[in-house]
């Protein structure tokens, strides 16, 4: 079952159009719909060539998917994802999941991954980042090659 956009909201987005302005038009119907980039600018193309007397079309349906609950085994491996440091795979699972778009499930995900954090932080010491191993190697590499100039000079 899908839900109408309600016409007061409709009737912004057309105006926002009428005036020219698409990009604020995409912007409302991603916030009335939580739908991605790609699927608003597209709806919305689709209503912009509707107002200007192109072909009418009729306009998507807002679809359940989108907001709807994480099953309990998506939710633990997003968590899974996140403990391992890979925040990307877990947004990516979470959008998957839930139908948002970018910003909102990485939002989302960030919130998830604070309060995991703070119930489990064990689960988040045992991950090397990596950060800094290079510059390790590098200043040890500088002073053994500076050892050794003074050495065979």
């Amino acid at each position: 079952m899908s839900t109408p956009i309600p016409e007061d909201k409709l009737a912004q987005i057309k105006e926002e159009l009428f005036h020219g302005r698409k990009i604020q038009a995409i912007k409302l119907y991603r916030e009335m719909t939580g739908l991605g980039l790609a699927e608003a600018k597209d709806a919305v193309e689709r209503m912009e060539l509707q107002i200007r007397g192109s072909t009418p079309v009729e306009l998507p349906q807002l679809t359940p998917r989108v907001g709807t609950p994480i099953s309990d085994q998506m939710l633990a491996q997003i968590n899974e994802e996140l403990c391992q440091g890979r925040k990307i795979m877990a947004i990516k699972l979470y959008r998957e999941a839930t139908g948002f778009g970018l910003a909102k499930a990485k939002t989302d995900v960030e919130r998830m991954e604070a309060q995991l954090r703070t119930a489990s932080p064990e689960k988040f010491a045992a991950i090397a980042t990596g950060k800094g191993c290079f510059a390790v190697v590098a200043v040890v590499c500088l002073a053994l090659g500076l050892v050794a100039c003074r050495v065979f000079a």
